[in-house]
């Protein structure tokens, strides 16, 4: 399930230009104690293995450790003053080389690339070497990493990503304990103001987020989240794999790659300590739409497309008929039904190519609005000009064939938030200035739906009409 970031690092590495990382080695117990731990929660204990510098950001690799829980592995980037949001990014499958675990070195040794490859799934539960199926794997080095947070780095966000290491085996519990892990360190941290918390997953991570944000003390429970492609409901993928594949019509070999692909998911969720059946109404119970009901207090806006192929958005769209009122929604409509036989395993969030930067800038601009405090006079969010063209121009195609559009003029209202300004990540080369982000939005609108809309009155008119008729 894991997306496929390594343009996204290209990219911001390449066209921002920053320096390479500067490493000082240290192994030591960190300065940044809690600060407000509840003793009946338990305290956490957090090993400073590591720290550098990316660009004007500092960061420490840290270990924590608490009791209950596996050791939980963090990036942290402190913001720079201030009582200032956190932001919590899980990473669910980067493969780290600073923990100091054997584990992840003997796994590093097996590649050194960000680009995921598939292995054997030696530590993954039950493993048995004639019927368990690959994993993919891929390298996430401290600079990669933190190429992905720059855009909260750039507003003085204080992130902490957490890598949930799947390919070290544990169940589907242990990765939303780390995630709770990590959310409580953050809230815990100087300069951070806990009751501004985000926190952000696609995929497995997705289901991290929204999971966690559910269970989550109040104390440290986030005020905003975004969940691209989430499993969001367990049972229902399990479902997929013993059930609705096998009776869709589609024919055995694609039945049996479609298996293949989830039983080291299904090992680890089987693996938990809710002993989960293989199909059971019953042992889903805390994992599964219905416990979030009455659970999940945290806004969410949730990313999906119609064609994704391994998270069928019919979960996403159950999930945002079951709490209305927590789930925001952008759905990459297409005007034909998904082809499971001919599809590839994907998402399908970064084709065509402009998807990967527009959902970004859609989940920038959701968080940042709403975790930075009202009196934040003006805030960056990256885009980039041209795909935000085709970006717009595939909400006019679809528009066109009959889809719903009102979700998408929701996300672009978030762009016109007055305090925006957006950023163009390849500005050096292709010369396009720094712009407010709800002038941005109506220049595009008066482009292409031929009205005479401008920043001022561009949101305003969204709210009311919704994008323009066609």
């Amino acid at each position: 399930m894991p997306l496929r970031r390594r343009n996204l690092f290209a990219l911001i590495i390449l066209t921002l230009g920053f320096p390479l990382l500067v490493f000082t080695n240290a192994c030591q117990e960190s300065s940044m104690a809690p600060e407000n731990t509840d003793a009946s929660d338990g305290e956490i204990t957090v090993q400073e293995l590591s720290s550098g510098t990316y660009s004007i950001w500092s960061y420490k690799l840290l270990k924590l450790s608490k009791s209950g829980y596996d050791d939980t592995y963090v990036q942290y980037f402190p913001p720079t003053s201030g009582a200032r949001p956190g932001l919590l990014y899980t990473m669910p499958y980067g493969g780290i080389t600073w923990s100091q675990n054997t584990l992840d070195n003997t796994w590093a040794a097996r590649t050194s690339s960000s680009t995921p490859a598939f292995f054997s799934d030696l530590n993954g539960p039950n493993y048995n070497a004639s019927t368990s199926k690959q994993i993919s794997y891929y390298r996430v080095t401290p600079d990669l990493g933190s190429a992905l947070v720059i855009p909260y780095l750039m507003n003085n966000v204080g992130v902490a990503i957490s890598y949930g290491r799947f390919y070290s085996g544990g169940s589907i519990e242990n990765d939303l304990k780390d995630t709770l892990l990590a959310l409580e360190f953050l809230s815990q941290q100087t300069n951070i103001d806990s009751t501004r918390l985000g926190i952000y997953g696609a995929s497995l991570g997705g289901f991290q987020a929204i999971y966690a944000a559910a269970a989550a003390n109040a104390r440290y429970r986030p005020l905003a989240g975004v969940a691209q492609s989430p499993l969001s409901d367990v049972e229902k993928f399990v479902r997929n794999d013993k059930e609705t594949f096998p009776a869709s019509g589609l024919s055995a070999g694609k039945v049996a790659t479609y298996h293949d692909f989830y039983e080291p998911y299904i090992r680890r969720i089987l693996q938990t300590a809710l002993t989960l059946p293989s199909v059971s109404t019953a042992g889903y119970t805390n994992i599964k739409q219905s416990f979030l009901v009455n659970k999940l207090k945290t806004p969410f806006l949730v990313i999906h497309d119609e064609w994704d192929s391994i998270i069928p958005i019919s979960h996403s769209q159950s999930l945002g008929s079951l709490v209305p009122s927590m789930i925001s929604k952008f759905w990459y409509t297409q005007t034909t039904a998904i082809n499971l036989e001919a599809s590839s395993f994907t998402h399908n969030l970064d084709n065509p190519a402009w998807k990967t930067w527009a959902t970004n800038m859609l989940a920038e601009s959701y968080l940042l609005g709403r975790i930075l405090p009202a009196s934040t006079v003006s805030y960056y969010v990256y885009y980039s000009y041209s795909d935000m063209d085709d970006f717009m121009i595939s909400l006019y195609t679809q528009q066109g064939a009959g889809k719903n559009m009102a979700a998408a003029a929701e996300r672009l209202m978030d762009l016109c938030d007055s305090r925006i300004i957006l950023v163009d990540y390849n500005s050096a080369s292709n010369g396009i200035p720094n712009a407010a982000g709800r002038d941005v939005v109506a220049a595009f609108l008066n482009s292409y739906w031929n009205t005479s809309l401008t920043g001022v009155n561009v949101k305003s008119y969204l709210q009311a009409n919704g994008l323009p008729p066609h």
